[in-house]
């Protein structure tokens, strides 16, 4: 039996298309809108129960009237 010729087709054009390449000096360079670095960042505050209740006189705290842990 003979090789099925359109299969042969099908390979060599894979190949070829492996083979092409972009142009090296135009990847490696960016638009001027995104070599910017984002330094932006969100916090949010961490509440604590415990150092919301009220403090005993014995108890020591800062001038925040935040007891010490």
């Amino acid at each position: 039996m003979g090789k099925n010729h359109r299969h042969q087709k099908n390979l060599k054009s894979e190949k070829a298309k492996v083979k092409l390449k972009a142009k090296k000096t135009a990847t490696k360079l960016l638009p001027k809108g995104q070599n910017v670095t984002d330094t932006s960042f969100k916090t949010k505050k961490i509440i604590i129960r415990e150092q919301l209740k009220s403090h005993e006189g014995s108890e020591i705290v800062s001038r925040r009237k935040l007891n010490v842990k």
